[in-house]
Formats: structure tokens, sequence, C-alpha cells
């Protein structure tokens, strides 16, 4: 077993994920901490793309170098690990109007597109809350962690639609995640406590295989497909290079999260 361990790849996605209803979806995104829904956008992805590009060209790009972060740079020619737009201030502020996608009309039509709000709704409920957006440009990888690093776990769910601007697999950068990480308990607790003080190279140490061969899911994606994972999900990028672009937005149910909100209506997701 643990020869196995040691070797163990990361998992194929699984087939037929576009054919699934929103119930389904919220099932599989409620047990295992992460969905993918390929070709969601694939009509709009180029318009997606110029947005994004424009919006990095037209407003002030926050160069994302703290010593705490647990990002590393791929390749020191291309600078630092990781730009952003909004910068973690404005982000924690919560001023929603200076979120990413607000700033160029190529994106934030996204915000009320009925693709994201039904999707929202299923797998939140009804009175979930847009929580705003942020863009990155990514030269690096990061280990395994939640984004409640070094914070404390809500009890509601919060969750990120993500969109790659890049094809990426296991060997390019592809978001991996642990599934069912997004259950606070035991298991979850021997790989990460968000109170610990968590170093790069953690899990490696604790059970003797590097990081990057720590099973998981790795969740291969082509432009125009859609991400989303649990903010609670553990998750890595490992081989990735540089400038990869990548923006997110957010949701929230303020609801405890051991209570499970309504799937929604049965229907299968927009082509």
């Amino acid at each position: 077993m643990k020869d196995a361990a040691a070797t163990a790849p990361p998992m194929a996605a699984p087939a037929n994920t576009g054919a699934f209803t929103l119930e389904q979806q919220a099932m599989f995104f409620r047990t295992f901490g992460a969905l993918r829904v390929p070709g969601l956008f694939a009509a709009e992805i180029a318009t997606i793309s110029q947005g994004f590009d424009e919006v990095f060209r037209d407003n002030p790009v926050h160069e994302v170098t703290s010593p705490l972060s647990l990002h590393r740079v791929q390749n020191p020619d291309y600078g630092t690990p990781r730009r952003q737009i909004p910068a973690p201030d404005v982000v924690a502020s919560g001023d929603l109007a200076l979120g990413f996608i607000e700033r160029n009309p190529k994106l934030s039509w996204l915000r009320d597109d009925p693709r994201i709000v039904s999707l929202a709704h299923a797998l939140l409920g009804r009175d979930s809350t847009y929580d705003g957006s942020v863009g990155n440009i990514f030269n690096s990888f990061i280990y395994w962690h939640s984004d409640y690093f070094r914070s404390v776990v809500p009890p509601e769910t919060r969750l990120k639609f993500a969109f790659y601007l890049e094809p990426l697999d296991a060997g390019s950068g592809a978001l991996r995640v642990i599934p069912g990480s997004n259950h606070m308990g035991t298991f979850r607790d021997l790989l990460y406590d968000e109170q610990r003080e968590t170093r790069p190279g953690h899990l490696e140490r604790l059970f003797g295989v590097p990081e990057d061969q720590i099973p998981c899911w790795a969740i291969a994606v082509t432009p125009g497909d859609l991400v989303v994972f649990d903010n609670t999900t553990l998750h890595a990028n490992f081989n990735g290079g540089p400038h990869r672009r990548l923006f997110t937005i957010g949701f929230s149910q303020p609801a405890p999260r051991t209570e499970q909100p309504a799937p929604g209506p049965t229907a299968a997701p927009p082509a």
C-alpha cells in the first residue's frame, strides 16, 4: 500500500460531467468539494479572454510577494509568483464595485449570467450572495492549502467559480484537489489544520512522498470550462508554466455548512 500511495497519479476527470443535471452537480460538489462543467462558456471564451487581458492592461497590478505565501516562483525569468487585481486589501474591504470582472464590460455580465446564477443557487441555495471577483496571473506552483490559510474556517459555505484561460492538465499547472477535504473531521485534520503553522513540504514530511504525488483529482481544463471549488477544499498545483491566467467569482451561503441547501431545479446546464 505504501508503494501505491507513493506513485499514485492524479485521478482522471469523471466522465460525462457535461451531462450532469444541476441536482447531480450539487450532489457531486457537496460530496467531493469541487466540480468541473466542461464547455459551459466555450462560445464566449474569446471575449472573456480579451476582457481579462484588458483589465490587466488598464489597471494597477499588485505583485504578490508575501513571505507567508505558499506560492513559489516557477521561473525567475518571469518575475514574481503572482500578479493580482484587485490588491488583497481591496478584496478584504469587501467593496464589490472594485472587483476584477467589474472593471470591464466583457466580463461584468458574468455576475448575472443565468448559467452562473442557476449553478450558484443549485450549490448553495437561493439566498446565496455574490462575494466579488479576483484576477490572477501565475508564475508559480503552490503547496497544498485551503483558502482559509492562516485563518478560521467559517461555519458558512463559500465557493469560487474559476475561469482558467489556458489549457491545463496535471503536467502543466492544473488545479489539484483532494476530494472530500471540504468535510471537516479526522481525515481532513490529519492532512491540514488552518490553525497549525503549516509550512511548505508539510505533507511530504508527514507521508514521505513528494507533495505532487499526494492522491488527488487534477482537474484538466480547456478554456471555456468552468471549475467550482469549496474554499475549504484542499488544493494545490504543480508543474505550471509562466503567465497562467485565472479569475474567480465568489459566492457564499450564510447557513451553517452542516445544513444542506436545496439543490434547485433539475435541469441540464446550458451548453
